[in-house]
């Protein structure tokens, strides 16, 4: 959360000339309500089911930047969307001190409205997961400009994998 994927995502779709879906809007429009909403009706388990199904719908296509939500990796079900060898994954990296900077009194992240604490340690929990699913991005300090250039940069070199930190 507030690594600049929605930001970063577009950007780096109109650099390559591709299609760019962002997975939490994707949930919104089949869900017929924002996030937040989602959260508050249907609780995380069934957000989580509602953005499975909506990465199995992206599943297989080309020529397209997925911003996919932070707890997307997390779930085993998706696990094999982020390890296809198809997919290029990157973990856009930030501080938990700046994606907390950056996402200040933002109500459309519900699970921010947490104790400090266990934003924490969800931050923490996660941060293996991402580094085994994707090629480490770090975007404290850079222009989602900057961040959008070196992953079509490394995109563009051949033969190069893209997994691991």
């Amino acid at each position: 959360m507030g690594s600049g994927k929605s930001t970063v995502g577009p950007l780096l779709a109109g650099l390559l000339g591709w299609e760019f879906a962002d997975l939490d809007a994707l949930v919104e429009e089949r869900a017929g309500r924002p996030v937040a909403a989602v959260f508050a009706a249907r609780g995380e388990e069934g957000f989580r089911a509602l953005e499975s199904a909506c990465l199995r719908d992206l599943a297989g296509l080309s020529r397209v930047v997925i911003a996919s939500g932070g707890g997307a990796p997390m779930e085993v079900a998706n696990r094999c969307f982020f390890r296809d060898d198809a997919t290029a994954v990157f973990h856009l990296h930030v501080s938990l001190d700046e994606a907390l900077a950056r996402t200040r009194g933002d109500a459309s992240r519900p699970l921010l409205d947490r104790e400090s604490e266990e934003v924490r340690r969800l931050f923490e929990t996660r941060l293996p997961r991402y580094r085994e699913l994707g090629t480490f991005i770090g975007t404290d300090g850079r222009t989602p400009t900057d961040v959008a250039a070196e992953i079509a940069a490394r995109l563009a070199v051949p033969g190069e994998r893209f997994r691991g930190a």
